[in-house]
């Protein structure tokens, strides 16, 4: 079997060779669980609106309606009790409900590295940006002669980088994450990835000790 590589470029978009791909690039892609990540993160940011109040939270109840016994009525002792129509609510759907299922660390590292195999073919490596000061215009120039301009690009940095971050913000189809930001979903909604030889090394060093 060949080993997998990335092509290396300069930043006039000229290949200047081939970069050894990271094991966490070679993962046998497991659609199904990047599924069940997808849905995972969907339920995380599920938030539940619907919520009614208890007894405790409706306002009124502070003395018993009438006495206890002697006007051959039920006998009660608040007007916040769920039977009456101005009552609080019992078993009612409450706000504070949470949606999150459980996924562990270990499957959701795998799908991470699923959705990064699967997108393999689509990462160049990028030498170096050439901005000394943020720039969007020679920013704009790399990504057009890396032929990226017309496709979502993930652009994977191993650190915050304020010239190069600053640079790519104004280019609505480049999305700059750190290492550590990373996840399933921006991969996934990525068409390419660039990456530079720094960035390469320091997501295999984050990442490979749980390959």
């Amino acid at each position: 079997m060949s080993k997998m590589t990335f092509p290396l470029y300069d930043a006039q978009g000229v290949k200047q060779g081939t970069v050894d791909a990271p094991a966490l690039f070679q993962i046998e892609v497991n659609r199904s669980l990047i599924h069940r990540y997808v849905i995972w993160v969907q339920e995380l940011l599920r938030r539940s609106t619907a919520h009614t109040k208890t007894r405790g939270e409706v306002s009124g109840g502070g003395k018993k309606p009438w006495k206890q016994k002697g006007t051959g009525r039920a006998r009660v002792g608040s007007t916040r009790n769920p039977v009456w129509r101005t009552g609080g609510i019992a078993h009612g759907p409450r706000a504070e409900r949470t949606y999150e299922p459980r996924m562990p660390r270990q499957e959701r590292r795998k799908a991470f590295f699923s959705a990064l195999s699967s997108r393999a073919t689509e990462v160049s490596v990028l030498q170096a940006w050439p901005m000394t000061a943020p720039k969007t215009k020679d920013a704009e120039k790399v990504i057009e002669a890396l032929k990226l301009s017309n496709r979502r690009v993930l652009h994977i940095i191993p650190a915050h980088e304020q010239v190069v971050e600053r640079s790519l913000s104004n280019i609505s189809n480049v999305t700059t994450k750190t290492v550590a930001d990373l996840n399933v979903l921006d991969v996934l909604h990525s068409e390419s990835i660039l990456i530079t030889p720094e960035g390469l090394a320091h997501l295999e060093q984050h990442f490979t000790p749980t390959v």
